[in-house]
């Protein structure tokens, strides 16, 4: 079963986490402004995916924000349904419980341990972003429960 989890973005690079039966097969960043083309080649040379996660972070810091975030969650949903590939929501809430001790951390820690957990769920030692970090727990949270 492979699922593609996304951290969705408007205004820098969507983060994306591929899981496939049971690790991380690859994760990285697509230029926002090509969701279409950029998820097209991920599921060409990295698919077929069986489903598409995607943090379900409707809130921004103001309306214009909220609205922009919606119209590339849209596309993505979009993309989704127009290939035939179950599309899921995940709350954040749901992958951040799964680290422990988070919730007890300031929140400038907190991005540091997601990507210390995130980079021994891909098995990798190399620095993570915070994006590809989450989009990496997203994949996971929702392989690890098919």
């Amino acid at each position: 079963m492979k699922i593609i989890g996304i951290d969705p973005a408007y205004a820098k690079p969507c983060a994306y986490a591929i899981w496939d039966c049971d690790h991380i097969e690859a994760f990285g960043l697509f230029d926002t402004g090509m969701i279409y083309k950029c998820l097209s080649d991920l599921n060409e040379d990295l698919g077929p995916f069986n489903s598409l996660v995607v943090e379900n972070s409707w809130v921004g810091k103001n309306i214009a924000t909220t609205q922009k975030l919606s119209e590339s969650i849209g596309r993505i949903m979009g993309w989704a349904m127009e290939n035939e590939i179950n599309f899921v929501k995940l709350h954040p809430s749901k992958w951040r419980a799964t680290i422990p001790r988070l919730a007890k951390l300031p929140r400038k820690y907190q991005d540091r341990l997601i990507q210390d957990v995130a980079k021994s769920i891909a098995g990798t030692n190399k620095p993570i972003q915070i994006d590809q970090a989450c989009a990496i727990h997203i994949a996971a949270y929702i392989g690890r429960r098919l």
